[in-house]
């Protein structure tokens, strides 16, 4: 990621719905650079990047950023593998009766595990292609819907 430009990292973490963006912009470029390196391309195992980047004690672990950013970014890489973990995705999995306490109580690594592992299922059982339909499939379910006035 040595080309990166602070716009360019700062367009990714709006897109990926996150709500610190004061505290991201604070990140050194080298540091966002670094850190999106050592997710998206290091041989450490997933949950253990994960837990590295999303984690609060996590070396790579970046101002204003957490499970929702790391987890887009991974989607974006490869969305027939990697999943987001968002507020909508964790409702749709409690909707479906898929969600368990695992997705909270151990390191984030080992919940987006379990979280990937789950929505797996849900992908399956929709039959939707990749994960970003998934994200949208999870988004549209799980939003209230606004009533029209009479």
């Amino acid at each position: 990621m040595p080309g990166l430009t602070e716009k360019q990292a700062s367009d990714l973490y709006r897109g990926s719905g996150s709500s610190r963006a004061r505290e991201f912009k604070q990140n050194p470029i080298e540091d966002v650079r670094e850190s999106l390196d050592f997710l998206l391309y290091d041989r450490t195992k997933l949950e253990g990047r994960f837990e590295e980047c999303a984690g609060d004690d996590g070396g790579f672990k970046l101002a204003g950023a957490g499970k929702q950013f790391v987890s887009y970014l991974m989607c974006l890489r490869d969305p027939g593998l990697f999943a987001m973990w968002t507020p909508y995705s964790e409702r749709l999995l409690r909707m479906v009766g898929l969600y368990h306490s695992g997705l909270r109580g151990r390191n984030l690594g080992m919940g987006y595990m379990d979280l990937l592992d789950a929505l797996q299922r849900v992908r399956v059982r929709a039959g939707l292609p990749d994960f970003r339909l998934v994200d949208e499939f999870a988004y549209a379910n799980t939003r209230p819907l606004k009533r029209q006035a009479a």
